[in-house]
Formats: structure tokens, C-alpha cells, sequence
């Protein structure tokens, strides 16, 4: 029987099966035959105690048997190719079979395709199904029948599986596009018979009515055309169920049913449209009599002219306002309406700035009237000191003009009764403007009681307000002929309320001015920040300060004033030393957070901790005080800060005597800046911190080559070139002093010169000719020697020296150079080289002398 199994075509049972089952079969013959009594023990009687005896048979293990299982499973294997054969028809089927076909359909489904596709695919496996319906179900091959009724009917439901996934996601997509269509009709159909509530709305459902013939019902007709193809399809291949049917036939008759519903409606929307015609109409009129009632009402006031009733007509003026403010409204929704009905032009409404324009002069006249009338009542009869003269000058200069003006407008016959209004608050202004010089000199706000007592013993008699005299009463003293003596003093009055206010002014703008601090790095402590706000805040209240001292009427504020300069000057100074602290505390903490720098110069060192220690105080008060003002009036803040800014003097000219002690010693720190050889000498611990700096001090060595034991092997160019030195240098051995184990590299640079000059020399010069005399072959071989040789401290006993000595004796017996011997210094070469240690010197003596040699030797 084939089977599935696997992902793959098999047997059921398998070859082996089959085998084992026939082998047992041939074991059952066997053993069936074992156990037949012989025949003398059915013929006879038995016999007590005698052994029954069995016929002999042959036995599961002999030859004949295991050759006859040996054929049988012969038979079976070479009947068993058949079968294997007849699997490959159905291996072209496999692959669209395999559990990876599904998901291969499911990727197809999700790219969407056409129903072209689908059709395509759909057909590919109802072929493939009949193709294998048609093949046999069982199949004889001689010793073997091969079921195939299992596999066969697998297959074919898996076909029709398969191509079951293609039909129904179609069948889904179609029934979302009719539910789709339902849906769109029956929202047209609920949005077209919708009663409008407003005329905007009558007309947007008539545009939407208009368009749906051109615009969506098209879209709808492309939408059921497609879902029209959608039911051909499955009509083909799937079976509609009852539901499918009527939502189909819902889907496809709706654009028979839309159309009277359309129609109704447009007829409907044309019989509101003339009753919304209509309404407009009768509300214009209504609008046309309202406007003219109110031109009425504004037309009343031609007669009014009592000032008593100023409060009245200023309340109906108002009401009038309100109404006229309701008539633009109303107008902009009348002509709203009228544009969206297609009525025309809109109507203007001229009416409506006419009663703008007739209304403003009476509501200027009452308004002023109103006005005077509140204002002259407070001025004369309220309390004097409560009276403002700057204020009251305004506001009778401001109604004087208006009712000035209003005379002007108001000059009409009709008009007669505002006119005379006008004309009366005019003259009422006119006569209070009279007093007001005299108001101007006694309602100044500066007027103090010392004013009051000096204005008394001006006019001789007491003239000093009490907190209930009005100004009438004040005014009823005859002071007029007094006014120049009371106008002086309200003049120097006012400039003495002026430096007050100013005084006062500046004090309030430090009420709320507050240091700025910021962390520095990690050190736990802030430091002062965006003063410059603050400074241009005090060099201006400064200046002023110093203004106001030279004024004739700062008399009685001068205590106060010399105080507060006082606390300005305080200001300024401790801002200046708290800044100059500050940046020098900033350039040496990190210097002195070095422990090598506070190593070798301890006094500095000390120095710094103290000056450190104020600095954090300060600043730790400081920061918990935050105003300004009260920082600077800490106890003795200024003389500590002074005192550390002495400090910090002397600890920078102590680290400066230092780095020239520095210099001294090793002079190729003077191409270092400070801050530069303060880097080098923080970290002496470290020669790596030398590496950035080498081209400065040497302009040949880019860098130096450390071995693993931080010792130094060769010096690099720029250019990557390297030289090996001979003696290596060990910076620990300097024992933190840089500008010794950077001497012996100076020495090292030096020694490397002076051997490459006798080596070109000894190659390339005019003297090449005494190699045969061996004096300048002996110099070279000397030299090299002595550069191989240079860390021992005495050279003389060395040979290299030696043969350097014996050498240039030779030179200067053996050689014709004996004529340059008074111009040359090698004479002094020859007297005292032997007698001097190495050193940086020496060395450039002897390079000079001998290219001083080779060049006359050549000339």
C-alpha cells in the first residue's frame, strides 16, 4: 500500500516487512512439524514410564530452511523494483503537495494578484487533482498488488485544499467589496435625505446632490464592476451560499433603486431652497425697521443738553452701541445667506455706519461730560493729598480738547441743545485751568512736611494739609499772589522726590541680583560665573551715584546716599579682587594638584593650600548666601580675599623662579611656554608627556622610542627616520628630574652629529688621499670609538681618547696641513683634548675645527 509519510512517498508494510512476515510464516511450518509422536504410540497401548518419541523433522536453524527464507527474500527484493518505479509517478506531484506549498500559496494570497492569477492557479491544481484521480487504484505486479486508494485520495483533497485557500479569499474580498457598495449607497441615501437645519447646510446637501451623477455614483459603477468579475469567479468555482446570494442581489440592485431616491430629493431640496428665498426676505425687512428705530433713538439726542443727566444718556448711548454691534452681525449673516442662495450682489447696508457716525459725537460729548462732572466733584471736594497735579493737568488738557473740538462738530442748527452742553463744559474747563498753577505747586508728590513748613513761613501763615482738607478749601486762601515763593519750593520738592525715587529705584534693583556659580570639574567646589550682567548693572548705578552727589538737592539724602555709595565702592572692589583670585586660582590648582610640582617646590605648595582653603570658604558662603548684596557684607570678606591674592602673587613668582631655575639648567626649555613645561614637569613620573614636546627642544627628533621597560632606544624624525643609540637612557634613573635624562639625549644628538661629519668626511673630503698615511683612518676609527663608548665618565683612559690624541698628533705631524696651523683650532685640539672630559661643548669644538680643516685643506 503507498502512503504519505514524511514529506515523501512509502510502502506500508516495508520490503523488510514483508520479508520478516514471510519468514515468519516459513518458522511456523517448521515449528508445526516438531512435536508428531511417532506411529507406535497411536497404534499401541501406552506403556508406563516409557519416553514417547517424536517423528525427526527439520529445524528452523538448518540449511534447507535458511536457504528456502534466502530465495524467499530473493523473490521479494527482485519483485520489489516494480513498485519502486511505479512511485516516481507521482514525484512531479510532490513539490505542489509538501507542506511548503502552503505557505507559498498564503505568500502568493498576500501580494494580491488579479483574478487572472487566481484563475491560473486555481486551474493548475483542479488539473493536477484529475490527473491523479485518473491513475489506477490498484496496481498487480506479479508477486506483489500495489494499493494505491490511500496516497490517491490524499492527493486529490490536498489539490482541492490547496486551490480552496484561492477561493476563499476571494469569496472574503468579495463580500467585503458588497458590503462595501451597501454601505456607500446607504450613506448617500441617509446624507441626501437629512432635513437641513440651517441655510449653509441646504445649500452644501444641493452641491452634494449636483455631483453625485458625476462623481460618486462613477465611482460606485468602476466598484460594482469589479465586484461583478468577483461573482463570475466564484461562480465558477465555489457554491454560493444563501447569504452570498442575497448580498449579491442587495449589491447589484441598488443602482435601479438609488435613482428615484435621488430625484425625490432634488425636488425636496429645491422647495427649501425657495422657502429659505422667502425667509431671507422677510428678515431684511425686519432689519431694514430695526435700523430705523434706531435712528430714531439716536436722533433724540439733537435735544439733550442737561450735564445732571450725563450718567443716563451715557447708559442709553452704550445700549445703542450694543444694538448697532448686533446689527453688523446680523448683516454679515444676512449677506452670508444671500451669497450662498445666489440672491445677487449683498445687500450694503448703509444705515449702519450712518448711526456709527452719528452717534460718536453725542457719546464723546457725555462721555466727557461724565467724565468732568466725576473727576471736578474728586479734585475739589476729596482729599487733598490724594490729589495728583501731573494727573489732573492731563486729564483737563485731554476734556479741554475734546469739548473744544466737539463746539467745532456740533455747530449745526439742529444740534443746538449738544452745543451748549459742549460749550459749558468748555467754559467750566477754562475756569479750573485758572487754578492750576497754583494746584501744580501744591499737589507736587514730593511735597514733604518740612515743604509744607518752608511754604507756611513764605505766605505767614500755616497752609499744611490734614489728611481730611479738600483742595476747594486749600484754594479759598487767596495764595495766588504767592504763587512764585510756593512754586520755587514745589520745584526743589519735586527735584528732591526725583533723587529719592532714584535712590530708591537703584536700591530695588539689587534686591534681586544673585552671584552665578558653576561646578568646576570634580573638585567639589564652584566658581563665579556671568558676572558681566552684574558689572555694567554697578558701573551704571556708580555713575549715578556720582550724579546725584553733585546735585544742589541731594541735601536730604546725602547720609543715605554717601551710604549707599559706600556699599557700591565695596562692591566693586571685592568684584575685582574676587576675579583676579579667581582666574589665578584657576590657572594654578591644576598645577598644584600635581604631587611632583608641590614636591619640588614645597614652600609654593603650602602657600596654595592656605589660599585654597579661603577660596572654598568663600565660595561655600558665597554660594549659600546668593544675593549679591549681602555676599559683599560678609565679615572681612574683602581682606581675605586680598590677602590670598598676595599669596598668589608671591606663589607666582616662586613657580616662575622655578621654571627658570629649570631653564638654566637645561636651556632648550626656553622654545617651552610656561604652561607647556609646567605639563612636562607635573608628570615627571610619566616621560611620555615629554613626546608632544620634543619638536620644540629638538627640531631633528619628532618623538623618542621607549622599550617595554620605559628605557630609550632610538630617537625618530619627523619623516620616520630612526637612530639607534648605543647607551640607552633610563628616565627613572634621573629620579624625576626631566632636564637631566633630556640632557643626555641633547648629548646623544650631539655625539650622532659630530660622527656622521668625519664620516662624510672621511669618504667624501679632499683629504682622501692621507688614508694611505693612516692618520685619518686612525681619527675616524678613534671617534667611532668614542661615540660607541661615551657613557663612561672618564675617557682618558678609555683608548677611544687615546687614539683620538695619537691620532690628530699624527695628523698634524704626518699631513700637509702643517701651513694652517696658526688658522685653525686644531692646535688646541691637540693640546687639550686629551685633558678635558666629554661634554656638549667639546664635541661641537672638534665637528667645527674639522670642517674648518677640511674646507682649507680643499682650498
Amino acid at each position: 500500500k503507498l502512503c504519505w509519510e514524511k514529506a515523501d512517498v512509502s510502502f506500508t508494510p516495508s520490503i523488510d516487512e514483508v520479508t520478516r512476515c514471510l519468514h515468519s510464516i516459513v518458522d511456523s511450518v517448521v515449528l508445526s512439524v516438531q512435536h508428531f509422536p511417532r506411529i507406535e504410540h497411536q497404534l499401541f497401548q501406552a506403556v508406563d514410564k516409557l519416553q514417547i518419541r517424536f517423528i525427526s523433522s527439520v529445524q528452523t536453524g538448518e540449511e534447507i530452511v535458511l536457504s528456502a527464507k534466502a530465495r524467499i527474500r530473493a523473490v521479494i527484493i527482485n519483485n520489489s523494483h516494480g513498485p519502486q518505479r511505479y512511485c516516481s509517478v507521482y514525484q512531479p506531484s510532490l513539490p505542489l503537495l509538501c507542506a511548503e506549498a502552503e505557505s507559498r500559496v498564503e505568500e502568493f494570497v498576500s501580494k494580491e494578484p488579479n483574478l487572472c492569477n487566481y484563475t491560473r492557479e486555481i486551474k493548475r491544481f483542479q488539473g493536477l487533482g484529475e490527473e491523479l484521480a485518473s491513475l489506477p487504484v490498484h496496481v498487480p505486479m506479479e508477486l506483489l498488488l500495489l494499493d494505491c486508494s490511500q496516497i490517491k485520495q490524499w492527493m486529490v483533497q490536498r489539490t482541492h485544499q490547496l486551490a480552496s485557500i484561492f477561493i476563499s479569499r476571494v469569496a472574503s474580498s468579495s463580500e467585503r467589496l458588497n458590503r462595501s457598495i451597501c454601505q456607500q449607497y446607504e450613506d448617500i441615501v441617509s446624507r441626501i435625505t437629512t432635513i437641513s437645519g440651517s441655510t449653509s447646510a441646504l445649500v452644501e446637501l444641493q452641491g452634494y446632490v449636483d455631483k453625485l451623477w458625476g462623481g460618486e455614483l462613477l465611482q460606485l459603477k468602476e466598484r460594482l464592476e469589479l465586484a461583478a468579475a468577483n461573482l463570475l469567479f466564484l461562480l465558477d468555482f465555489a457554491a454560493l451560499s444563501k447569504e452570498d446570494i442575497i448580498l449579491n442581489g442587495n449589491t447589484f440592485s441598488w443602482p435601479d433603486r438609488i435613482v428615484p431616491i435621488i430625484k425625490n430629493s432634488e425636488t425636496r431640496l429645491q422647495k427649501e431652497h425657495d422657502q429659505a428665498v422667502q425667509r431671507l426676505g422677510q428678515r431684511q425687512g425686519e432689519f431694514s425697521r430695526h435700523l430705523a428705530e434706531v435712528a430714531l433713538l439716536v436722533k433724540e439726542f439733537q435735544r439733550r443738553e442737561r450735564l445732571a443727566e450725563a450718567q443716563q444718556y451715557m447708559e442709553r448711548l452704550r445700549d445703542i452701541g450694543l444694538t448697532i454691534q448686533g446689527f453688523i452681525e446680523e448683516k454679515s449673516q444676512i449677506n452670508q445667506e444671500e451669497a450662498l442662495l445666489g440672491m445677487g450682489p449683498v445687500s450694503p447696508y448703509p444705515e449702519i455706519e450712518e448711526l456709527l457716525i452719528s452717534k460718536e459725537p453725542y457719546e464723546r460729548l457725555w462721555s466727557a461730560a461724565l467724565s468732568f462732572n466725576t473727576q471736578h466733584e474728586r479734585w475739589l471736594n476729596g482729599a487733598m493729598l490724594q490729589v495728583s497735579a501731573e494727573e489732573v493737568e492731563e486729564q483737563v488738557q485731554s476734556l479741554w480738547k475734546t469739548s473744544y473740538k466737539l463746539t467745532k462738530v456740533l455747530h449745526h442748527p439742529d444740534l443746538h441743545g449738544p452745543l451748549k452742553a459742549a460749550t459749558t463744559i468748555k467754559t467750566k474747563l477754562e475756569k479750573f485751568r485758572m487754578n492750576m498753577p497754583l494746584i501744580s505747586a501744591l499737589c507736587s508728590p514730593g511735597i514733604k512736611q518740612r515743604h509744607w513748613n518752608l511754604m507756611s513761613r513764605k505766605v505767614g501763615f500755616s497752609i499744611a494739609p490734614q489728611e481730611s482738607t479738600s483742595l476747594s478749601e486749600i484754594l479759598q486762601l487767596g495764595l495766588e499772589k504767592h504763587l512764585e515763593e510756593l512754586s520755587q519750593v514745589s520745584v526743589q520738592a519735586g527735584k528732591e522726590y526725583a533723587l529719592e525715587q532714584a535712590l530708591e529705584h537703584m536700591e530695588r534693583d539689587w534686591e534681586h541680583v544673585c552671584f552665578s556659580f558653576v561646578p568646576y570639574r570634580d573638585c567639589g567646589v564652584s566658581v563665579l560665573a556671568a558676572v558681566d550682567d552684574i558689572q555694567v548693572l554697578l558701573e551704571d548705578h556708580v555713575v549715578k551715584t556720582t550724579t546725584m552727589k553733585g546735585s544742589p538737592f541731594i541735601a536730604p539724602f546725602e547720609e543715605q546716599l554717601l551710604s549707599w555709595e559706600a556699599r557700591l565702592r565695596l562692591m566693586q572692589e571685592v568684584l575685582e579682587s574676587w576675579l583676579r583670585v579667581q582666574m589665578a586660582w584657576l590657572y594654578l590648582e591644576p598645577i598644584f594638584g600635581s604631587e611632583d610640582i608641590r614636591n619640588q617646590i614645597p614652600v609654593e605648595g603650602k602657600l596654595f593650600e592656605a589660599v585654597d582653603n579661603t577660596w572654598r570658604q568663600v565660595m561655600a558662603e558665597a554660594q549659600q548666601t546668593g544675593n549679591a548684596m549681602r555676599v559683599i557684607s560678609q565679615v572681612q570678606m574683602l581682606s581675605k580675599l586680598r590677602e590670598a591674592e598676595s599669596m598668589l602673587d608671591d606663589i607666582q613668582r616662586g613657580l616662575n623662579d622655578y621654571l627658570e631655575k629649570k631653564r638654566l639648567f637645561f636651556p632648550r626649555f626656553y622654545f617651552l611656554s610656561n604652561d607647556e613645561l609646567l605639563e612636562i614637569l607635573s608628570e615627571t613620573r610619566d616621560p611620555m608627556r615629554v613626546q608632544p614636546h620634543l619638536k620644540k627642544c629638538f627640531e631633528g627628533i619628532a618623538k623618542l622610542s621607549f622599550s617595554a621597560g620605559c628605557e630609550i632606544t632610538h630617537m625618530e624624525s619627523a619623516e620616520s627616520e630612526r637612530v639607534e643609540l648605543v647607551c640607552r637612557i633610563v628616565p627613572a634613573q634621573a629620579r624625576g628630574l626631566v632636564e637631566q635624562w633630556l640632557h643626555q639625549v641633547h648629548n646623544h644628538c650631539a655625539l650622532h652629529s659630530l660622527y656622521c661629519a668625519l664620516y662624510s668626511l672621511y669618504n667624501h673630503c679632499a683629504l682622501h688621499s692621507l688614508y694611505n698615511h693612516c692618520a685619518l683612518h686612525s681619527l675616524y676609527c678613534a671617534l667611532y670609538s668614542l661615540y660607541n663608548h661615551c657613557a663612561l665618565h672618564s675617557l682618558y683612559n678609555h683608548c677611544a681618547l687615546h687614539s683620538l690624541y695619537c691620532a690628530l698628533h699624527s695628523l698634524y705631524n704626518h699631513c700637509a696641513l702643517h701651513s694652517l696651523y696658526n688658522h685653525c683650532a686644531l692646535h688646541s685640539l691637540y693640546n687639550h683634548c686629551a685633558l678635558h672630559s666629554l661634554n656638549c661643548i667639546t664635541l661641537y669644538t672638534v665637528h667645527y675645527t674639522l670642517y674648518t680643516i677640511t674646507v682649507h685643506y680643499t682650498l
